[in-house]
């Protein structure tokens, strides 16, 4: 392969493995929290006043997601899909019931 079919393939890669949408709202700490450590298949979005971190997740890949997630704490607000975001909400329950 040259370099072009391998950039192709991997594209081509990313739209089928990351296919979940999704969209969390973020405080200004937590992009900033972001803006230090995230990751290529996420980004940052404006609209409206509001701050939104959006990408794209395969379905292996939801517990680390919320893992991540959580560990923005009370700066971010799981919006969408409602898979991510109960799966977010299962997590802070099991935190909770450690104490």
């Amino acid at each position: 392969m040259n370099k072009e079919q391998l950039l192709d393939s991997f594209r081509q890669y990313e739209r089928e493995h990351y296919c979940i949408p999704y969209q969390c709202q973020l405080t200004k700490i937590g992009e900033q929290k972001v803006e230090y450590n995230s990751y290529p298949i996420m980004q940052i979005d404006h609209k409206h006043g509001k701050i939104y971190l959006n990408g794209k997740y395969s379905k292996e890949e939801l517990h680390y997601l919320v893992d991540y997630l959580i560990s923005l704490g009370s700066e971010v607000k799981v919006l969408k899909p409602k898979e991510l975001k109960d799966s977010y909400l299962e997590k802070l329950n099991e935190i909770i019931q450690q104490y």
